[in-house]
């Protein structure tokens, strides 16, 4: 199992990008509790699925959402937070190498539709998630690497 990522809070755009059609723009913040801590990518033996895993500064019951027929996703029940992202890499039946670069494209496809569909501080959770991703992919997907 891959270790945790820790995740400097100082290193992730925590202010979102003004909304567009605002008539007076405001500086708002993303609250400190909806940036992950840290960031762990693992291939669940019992599971045989590829898992990204967030950690956050507080807990919550979640729930499932299924994104495609390879792809689903843990978000918080209260707070839409995500949680988990879970690839079904047996489904996908690529050798090692190519498994790498198209399960992390799949991954940045999915946030990034995702992203679209959620608003306020949830739509920019999601765009957090998506630059944690994107910055540690080397670290997330070296898991994959002996999965065939």
């Amino acid at each position: 199992m891959s270790d945790w990522i820790p995740i400097n809070p100082d290193n992730v755009k925590t202010v979102p990008a003004p909304r567009e059609g605002a008539a007076v723009h405001i500086n708002l913040f993303l609250s400190p509790y909806d940036v992950p801590e840290a960031v762990r990518g693992r291939y669940d033996q019992n599971r045989k699925k590829f898992v990204i895993d967030f950690q956050y500064a507080s807990e919550e019951p979640t729930r499932q959402e299924t994104v495609d027929d390879k792809l689903s996703i843990r978000l918080g029940k209260h707070s839409g937070r995500l949680y988990e992202i879970e690839v079904d890499v047996d489904r996908v039946k690529a050798k090692s190498v190519t498994l790498v670069t198209f399960v992390h494209k799949q991954v940045e496809s999915a946030l990034e539709n995702l992203r679209k569909k959620r608003v306020g501080n949830v739509r920019d959770n999601f765009s957090v998630v998506q630059e944690v991703v994107s910055d540690r992919k080397d670290q997330l997907f070296r898991d994959l690497a002996g999965v065939s």
